[in-house]
């Protein structure tokens, strides 16, 4: 079985490294694409590369976002996964015990714990995105990513064809999309027509 993930942000890493495990090659093999290498991203941040025509937005933040808070439950989940992947994370996030909500004059309104009662004691994990999206993909491996941005996902045949800024094509026996709020995959499944319905709501 050929399995396609579209996105190698965490939902999309997270996929993958379940299925290699549950279902291992040769009798299956799963694909990971991703738009944007967080090497080239960073030769952009420094000025010493120019963006590649067929990768879209190269500013880090417009790309994978500013910040990330793990909640105890995704902490745990991390390390059913891969215990390797949850200690990196431990390691170079910041833990955040509580949150403390003042008002506009500074006094404090409340004091709320993170840790949600299970054991072992999990807090919740802060880091800046664009990190932990570098994390994962060192984590996987650069050369197991394949680098191409997906711009459509065909579903009218016997099997889901992906198609690349590129003009190259793939086609598998499954396609995941973890591609985000922007998501190609979730086009292909619902159209443009859904995107109210089926759109992000943020509150």
């Amino acid at each position: 079985m050929k399995i396609i993930i579209v996105g190698a942000g965490f939902s999309g890493v997270s996929t993958y490294l379940l299925l290699r495990r549950m279902c291992p090659p040769p009798e299956h093999d799963v694909i990971l694409y991703d738009a944007h290498d967080p090497r080239e991203m960073q030769l952009r941040l420094e000025g010493l590369a120019s963006p590649a025509p067929d990768r879209g937005t190269q500013d880090s933040a417009a790309v994978v976002g500013n910040i990330i808070s793990l909640e105890p439950p995704a902490v745990r989940l991390m390390r059913y996964i891969d215990p390797k992947l949850y200690e990196t994370f431990k390691a170079r996030s910041y833990t955040n015990q509580y949150y403390t909500l003042r008002s506009a004059r500074g006094h404090t309104l409340a004091v709320i714990p993170t840790a949600d009662g299970a054991l072992p004691v999990e807090h919740t994990l802060t880091c800046p995105r664009y990190d932990s999206w570098r994390w994962l993909h060192e984590h996987v491996g650069y050369d197991h990513i394949r680098y191409r941005r997906v711009t459509k996902v065909d579903l009218s045949g016997d099997r889901p064809i992906v198609y690349f800024a590129d003009g190259g094509r793939d086609d598998g026996d499954l396609v995941v999309g973890a591609d985000g709020v922007r998501s190609v995959v979730k086009r292909a499944l619902f159209g443009d027509e859904n995107e109210t319905k089926y759109g992000p709501a943020f509150e």
